[in-house]
């Protein structure tokens, strides 16, 4: 039975995990619950020198003692070599201050106790360590916006010509690309995610979003949930914009992405119905298949952004071709059964354009008067494995050729 103290202090507990606001109060908060999972990895600690006298400095020195032979026995590696390595000075002081602490892996310790808590306060301590995620998102994305607008990332080249000192303005799309590529030198990320935190900050710093600015300061709408609401919002009028917001913000905080996403396409086909249009023009201009991206030893991904009928004709084919597959006894599962369709399919296209490309009439150079058939064409220029180049193009530019009549391709 717990003790109705250990409820109030657990009650109490959770009110402030929820209403405690996202920022420094709150990361304090939560540093102090977790700081108990942490013990000294080694005995030099320089707390042995602080008010709590030498009975704290033997405590701390006994748990790092512990700590490291119970690391042995369960075979953590040693950081402090491995983090010496690093090349950033600043990185390197960062990830040795860090190993100073690790995680205390003993039995009835750190863990433990943390999880004695109870499920209901650990449940809010996940929800308030999400919120200050967010927040800190909503902070990178406050100082990428700022950053664009430096002298630095907004000067150009210097025009030739005496007296060149004045500097040459950028356009807008040079600003992005110029910020973009400092920002993901310094996170060590792709200029594409650089210009993502980016986006998000500039458009969060307009005033039609200012209740989306608001959400995602508190914490209460992620990095993923506030950069679907621009993006979903992007090049609608400031009225619409704010009248959607208006409409889904409300429990957005409690809808998954794919869910925030419905409500958003709903309120904007309620609430601005005459934009729909222009809206479907502007989305399928965005269709792309991306490059592949390795995700893993001998596997790269790649990802198909598509006009909507065009996906689900795509997903009706895999399945029926998995489906198949299935029915007639192979033991393939059907997600690897779809991803082996793909590759199926390109490769009878691929073939089947070079098998026709070869079917076509045509005379080698050279070899009209030994041939038997009547010469065509005296240039044909052939490929490496003798497959002429103009019938393989013909053939593969004729799978999106906009005059077939059982296919239009968006725009």
């Amino acid at each position: 039975m717990v003790p109705p103290g250990a409820e109030r202090e657990s009650a109490a507990l959770i009110e402030r995990l929820a209403e405690v606001p996202a920022g420094a109060e709150l990361a304090s908060l939560v540093e102090g619950l977790l700081a108990g999972m942490l013990v000294p990895t080694n005995s030099d600690d320089e707390a042995a020198d602080s008010a709590a006298g030498e009975a704290a400095a033997d405590a701390r020195a006994a748990d790092a003692v512990g700590a490291a032979e119970l690391a042995g026995l369960l075979g953590i590696p040693d950081t402090g070599e491995l983090f010496n390595t690093i090349t950033s000075p600043a990185d390197r002081i960062l990830a040795q201050t860090s190993a100073q602490q690790g995680v205390d892996w003993g039995q009835g310790t750190g863990l433990d106790r943390l999880a004695a808590l109870g499920g209901q306060v650990l449940s809010e301590l996940v929800a308030a360590c999400h919120r200050l995620v967010s927040w800190a998102s909503w902070c990178e994305s406050a100082a990428a916006a700022c950053l664009a607008r430096t002298p630095e990332m907004n000067r150009g080249a210097a025009p030739w010509g005496p007296g060149g000192r004045p500097e040459c303005l950028v356009t807008e799309e040079e600003r992005r690309f110029t910020t973009g590529g400092e920002i993901a030198c310094r996170l060590g990320t792709t200029r594409q995610g650089a210009c993502r935190i980016l986006d998000r900050g500039e458009a969060l710093l307009q005033p039609e979003f200012a209740a989306t600015e608001a959400l995602h300061r508190a914490g209460l709408l992620d990095a993923g949930k506030t950069a679907l609401v621009v993006r979903r919002l992007e090049g609608t009028g400031a009225e619409v914009s704010r009248a959607v917001q208006e409409r889904v913000l409300p429990r957005a905080s409690r809808r998954t992405t794919s869910q925030l996403a419905k409500d958003i396409d709903r309120a904007l086909a309620a609430l601005d119905p005459d934009g729909a249009g222009n809206r479907r023009k502007r989305n399928l201009a965005r269709r792309h298949v991306t490059r592949p991206r390795q995700a893993g030893e001998g596997v790269h991904e790649m990802r198909l952004l598509l006009p909507s009928l065009d996906a689900f004709l795509l997903d009706a084919t895999l399945d029926a071709i998995a489906a198949s597959a299935r029915a007639a006894g192979d033991e393939r599962s059907p997600a690897q059964l779809r991803a082996d369709a793909i590759t199926g399919m390109t490769l009878r296209t691929l073939q089947g354009s070079q098998y026709a490309a070869c079917r076509l009439p045509f005379t080698v150079p050279g070899s009209a008067s030994t041939s038997g058939g009547a010469p065509v064409s005296t240039g044909a220029q052939l490929l490496p494995d003798g497959v002429p180049l103009a019938g393989l193009l013909a053939g593969l530019s004729s799978l999106v050729e906009p005059g077939r009549p059982w296919w239009t391709p968006p725009g």
